[in-house]
């Protein structure tokens, strides 16, 4: 019997790169199509890749890039039940470190799927962008 390959590669066709918005401003990346076929969505990962942001020096002022997924690519919305996302606080000063995570996609994800990034009031950070990528 086999060993299962468990390591994640990247596709460069599954890559987005998207702009931040602006301060109190949200917007939602291109949708990536994962496909619909006999494969398990838990079997994918999205990373996130953000630059650091020299710029974000309110602590108050967090970053939220949460998942939304959909039938369609026009209709994205967060997921039922679930929330993944990731929350970067500025930093005082120095503003926010470079940041790079990723997360499974849960069972039952729908075919099309993107992060709704919002900004806190006061940094904007509409300078900088964050690359997504799927790894499968």
């Amino acid at each position: 019997m086999p060993i299962p390959d468990r390591r994640q590669r990247r596709d460069a066709a599954l890559v987005v790169l998207a702009n931040l918005p602006a301060a109190s401003e949200a917007n939602t990346t291109t949708p990536f199509d994962i496909g619909s076929g006999p494969f398990n969505p838990e079997e994918i990962a999205v990373e996130v890749s953000i630059p650091a942001m020299p710029l974000h020096v309110t602590p108050d002022n967090v970053l939220t890039l949460t998942l939304w997924a959909g039938d369609t690519a026009d209709a994205l919305a967060p997921l039922d039940g679930v929330e993944l996302s990731f929350s970067i606080p500025g930093v005082a000063d120095t503003g926010s470190a470079a940041f790079a995570g990723s997360l499974q996609l849960p069972p039952g994800t729908k075919r099309y799927v993107a992060f709704h990034q919002e900004a806190g009031a006061t940094d904007d950070l509409s300078g900088y962008a964050v690359t997504y990528s799927i790894l499968n």
